[in-house]
């Protein structure tokens, strides 16, 4: 059976180099900086967007792959594929899910599509698509459903956090309430972000960058086994913050090698230009038994 995964530029990855031949589709996002609209990596990188947010004086905005956008897509597979997996961002974050499930009515009769809110954004929506990869790849799952009830197995065991130095990006975007981001300036404290059942939600506070490398440290701790470990960041080279995390890590897991990446500009859209975090993965009972 020849399954196809699409998704949006909402998800990225540590090595696109893997999944460059893999049968999958990613629909580009656009980016709103400015007065000026661009094509997620392809007008720009993410980096040289990222830079942009920070020099803009109005905040960004995600604008997500409209409907038609998406027809187009599983039109050009409905000639390659017996079937597409369309997995999104949370709805909470972009309209993608919605508009790629609007889509997906209108191919009834050319090709089954199954949409697919993952509840998260940036390199956790790209751990979950490449797993998806995988899975089609060592032709585990017999059917659809069988690799459906395969990923959302997956959707309960991946989790971020986010040290994140200002709070400008976290007020506009509702996740902090202004009294909270004022209340964070006043005492000159940082807030850490996780991501809950498709949510930013604020769940600590600290002073200064060492103590929030050491809570992300002490989040990775909390887990006795993960599948993967990805450090995330606003540049492509390391950072100080990454380079204190990793060392840091290295005393608690001696024997493991954690990697770094620049965050999505999706995710810079929502938390800011200056943040660190960690995306992890755990391995699911599913999983283990197949």
């Amino acid at each position: 059976m020849r399954i196809y995964v699409v998704t949006d530029s909402s998800a990225s990855f540590s090595h696109p180099q893997l999944v460059a031949q893999s049968p999958l589709v990613v629909v580009p996002c656009s980016l709103r900086i400015g007065t000026t609209v661009y094509r997620d990596n392809i007008d720009l990188s993410t980096h040289e967007a990222i830079d942009r947010m920070a020099r803009s004086e109005s905040p960004p905005t995600l604008i997500a792959p409209d409907v038609t956008d998406f027809v187009a897509t599983y039109t050009r597979l409905a000639t390659v594929a017996d079937a597409v997996l369309s997995i999104h961002p949370s709805r909470t974050f972009s309209k993608s899910y919605q508009n790629a499930l609007f889509a997906a009515q209108r191919m009834h009769g050319k090709i089954p599509v199954n949409v697919l809110d993952c509840g998260t954004i940036g390199m956790a929506q790209g751990m979950i698509v490449r797993a998806t990869l995988r899975a089609i790849e060592r032709q585990i799952y017999q059917s659809v459903e069988e690799l459906m009830t395969f990923i959302r197995a997956k959707l309960e065991h991946i989790y971020s956090a986010f040290y994140v130095e200002s709070t400008d990006f976290l007020m506009r975007n509702g996740i902090l309430s202004f009294s909270h981001a004022l209340l964070c300036k006043m005492n000159a404290m940082r807030p850490i972000v996780t991501i809950e059942d498709g949510r930013l939600k604020p769940t600590e506070k600290v002073r200064n960058r060492v103590q929030g490398m050491q809570w992300l440290v002490e989040f990775v701790s909390e887990f006795q086994n993960f599948e993967d470990v990805l450090i995330v960041q606003p540049r492509s080279y390391m950072t100080n913050e990454t380079r204190l995390l990793l060392d840091r890590l290295a005393l608690q897991f001696p024997d493991k090698f954690f990697r770094y990446a620049i965050y999505s500009s999706s995710v810079a859209t929502l938390i800011g230009c200056d943040a660190t975090g960690v995306i992890v993965m755990e391995p699911d009972s599913y999983t283990r038994l197949s």
